[in-house]
């Protein structure tokens, strides 16, 4: 197995089939066949279904593809290392982050990266924590910000803060007062959430009351913007954080009460791949992200608690 068989079937993995993958690496289809029939007869496994309309992943095939993935961007990594120079940072660096986070120091870290660093150059993406994940596990990303993230042994988990979180909707909905509301008082509320699975996870480290949320919950959506026009609209009210409400939060439109009896917190962590060697322009952004996540805390624009690594 060598860098070329990885190409040739991460190819045909995205184009589905021979002829296509074989265009986009200027191959003949003859040549990319033998490759890929050498790589399935080390490996000793098949890779894909041959059918009529192109090539299906078979189990073995989704699980390579991660590996592939990771093998390339490990390659990818280390010859961008060679390259780089402590006194001058260069390069490409990813970044996924949660919409929260992205509203709290998404633009300082652009902002400080263009200044202080223009020949770096970098990517954020914005989305739900599942997203995110998933991103830094294919590795579309080199580093993601995420609320409570499921232990995985392709990925390094750091906590960074936790987040305390509230019922947030409009005034007359969620009581007409900013007074602490206990847990079972939520549960009678009409609930919009975010939709079940890993983007729901983010909302509790405890599954039993996560559970007994998503039973409740009326409306369930995967887009915080959606969310935020229903809760504006008085379509229900929801559990949240002030960060990720924070714009209606702080034009009254809408309110918040701290949930007590239990108190519900997320743990917010930095999220990288476990089995690749960061590069320079890595570490340094990832230190900058880190300090400026700090600095938006100790300040009080993030209603949050540092952990020690942060």
């Amino acid at each position: 197995m060598n860098t070329r068989h990885l190409t040739c079937f991460l190819a045909i993995y995205e184009e589905r089939t021979i002829s296509a993958a074989a265009e986009k690496l200027r191959l003949s289809v003859s040549a990319l066949s033998h490759h890929l029939s050498n790589l399935e007869q080390d490996l000793g496994v098949e890779l894909f279904t041959r059918q009529r309309r192109g090539m299906e992943p078979t189990a073995d095939g989704e699980r390579f593809h991660i590996h592939a993935h990771a093998i390339l961007a490990a390659m990818q990594t280390a010859e961008k290392a060679m390259r780089a120079t402590r006194d001058h940072v260069t390069g490409h660096v990813s970044i996924s982050m949660a919409t929260s986070v992205i509203r709290a120091v998404g633009f300082d870290l652009v902002d400080r990266i263009s200044r202080e660093h223009p020949d770096l150059r970098l990517t954020v993406n914005e989305g739900l924590s599942s997203a995110v994940l998933g991103d830094v596990q294919s590795g579309k990303a080199d580093l993601g910000v995420a609320f409570n993230p499921q232990a995985s042994d392709l990925l390094r988990v750091t906590p960074i803060l936790t987040e305390d979180m509230v019922l947030v909707g409009r005034p007359g909905l969620v009581g007409g007062t900013g007074d602490p509301i206990p847990f079972q008082d939520v549960l009678t509320k009409r609930l919009i959430l975010l939709a079940q699975g890993l983007s729901a996870q983010a909302l509790t480290r405890n599954r039993r009351l996560l559970k007994q949320l998503e039973e409740r919950a009326n409306l369930q959506v995967n887009s915080v913007q959606t969310m935020h026009a229903c809760l504006l609209a008085g379509l229900g009210v929801s559990v949240a954080t002030f960060q990720i409400f924070s714009e209606g939060l702080a034009s009254g439109a809408l309110q918040a009460r701290p949930i007590i009896k239990p108190r519900l917190d997320r743990f917010m962590c930095l999220v990288e791949p476990r089995h690749r060697i960061p590069t320079y322009a890595v570490e340094h952004t990832r230190k900058l992200l880190l300090g400026l996540i700090e600095q938006s805390v100790r300040t009080g624009r993030w209603r949050a608690e540092l952990t020690n690594a942060a």
